[in-house]
């Protein structure tokens, strides 16, 4: 019998995970989304089924990962206890003027799903990889989402352990995942700041 390599039991494990994730996609040409889809700012309670959550977090692990050291760690909140307390301590912190907002955006426990994205010094860029995966599937799935960095901070003093985040990491990011949720006639996906032009962003060599 011939041994496979390590290399190939690799390729069979990333092409499992890969069609695991693929399953709530319905069609490549849902691909738009990645342009045309902007930052939800409110969610509805509806929680997410467990299989989505599952592969939601695969796409996250299925990124690119530099030397392949995988220095992220995903945790994975449904608790409404504990993303409403994530709420409390985060409003207390707040600049006045979002306070005042008549339609205040949602803040990093006002969702039915946080994951919450940890890494060692020197995994931010991979987290950042693995951050825009899980994003990108989540919208190609049906739900809204949206990314926290500075303000979940805020968890690496004191929720580390209730989080599971090895100690070696610290919180980097966190991404809300719900589904969609008008709010008093406000579209979701309202109030996104505008894009840069193309041709100032973007220098082409030909």
């Amino acid at each position: 019998m011939k041994k496979i390599s390590l290399v190939s039991v690799s390729l069979i494990i990333c092409s499992f995970v890969f069609s695991a994730c693929s399953g709530s996609i319905s069609s490549s040409s849902d691909k738009s989304l990645l342009i045309s889809d902007k930052t939800t700012q409110y969610f509805t309670d509806e929680a997410i089924p467990e299989s989505d959550i599952v592969a939601i977090v695969n796409a996250g692990m299925n990124a690119s990962s530099a030397m392949n050291n995988q220095d992220w760690h995903f945790s994975v909140v449904t608790n409404k206890e504990l993303l409403n307390e994530f709420v409390e301590n985060m409003s207390k912190n707040m600049p006045p003027q979002m306070k005042e907002q008549a339609n205040p955006k949602s803040q990093f426990g006002d969702t039915p799903l946080a994951i919450i994205v940890s890494c060692g010094n020197k995994g931010e860029f991979d987290a950042g990889l693995a951050m825009q995966n899980i994003y990108d599937y989540a919208i190609l799935s049906g739900y809204g989402a949206k990314i926290f960095t500075s303000p979940c901070k805020m968890l690496n003093d004191g929720y580390k352990e209730k989080l599971g985040v090895p100690s070696n990491m610290s919180v980097v990011a966190t991404i809300n995942i719900g589904k969609k949720k008008n709010m008093d006639g406000v579209d979701g996906v309202t109030s996104a700041s505008t894009r840069k032009p193309y041709d100032e962003v973007v220098t082409r060599i030909e």
